[in-house]
């Protein structure tokens, strides 16, 4: 339960794209699954949350994610 709280507290865009990343990259070579890896990677950063996950840094606070 402690664990699922953890990941409950993250975004839910990058939650979301490290699940899709785990079950597509499965059966993909190690080089074309880091490559599609790093495309969510990629989407993740310029990602709503992202921003935030800096903003909250910066003002030293908790950041409150919208999963965008």
């Amino acid at each position: 339960m402690d664990l699922a709280k953890q990941i409950a507290s993250k975004s839910p865009l990058a939650t979301r794209l490290a699940k899709d990343s785990m079950r597509t990259i499965e059966n993909m070579t190690l080089r074309d699954g880091y490559i599609y890896e790093q495309g969510n990677t990629a989407k993740l950063a310029t990602s709503h949350d992202a921003a935030e996950a800096v903003k909250a840094f910066m003002e030293k606070r908790e950041p409150v994610f919208l999963g965008r």
